[in-house]
């Protein structure tokens, strides 16, 4: 019966995507920083349902990461 739950869980994920606390778990940073940055138009691509509640796709998630993720640069000698 757990996995028929799983399935379900995973599958409703992969259609509305993650709300803002598991998406900010998911880049590392705190729920207010989501909203701040949702509040100044920037961050990751979101979907609004209703008033409140924010979805985001791992697609858009790892997006982000990647166009805002710095490489360390090599020390000359």
């Amino acid at each position: 019966m757990r996995t028929v739950e799983t399935k379900k869980m995973k599958s409703a994920i992969e259609t509305y995507g993650l709300r803002s606390k598991h998406a900010a778990a998911y880049l590392g940073v705190s729920c207010s920083t989501l909203r701040r940055w949702r509040q100044n138009g920037l961050g990751p691509v979101y979907q609004k349902y209703g008033a409140r509640t924010f979805r985001y796709q791992f697609a858009d998630l790892d997006a982000f990461r990647m166009a805002y993720s710095v490489s360390k640069r090599q020390a000359t000698p």
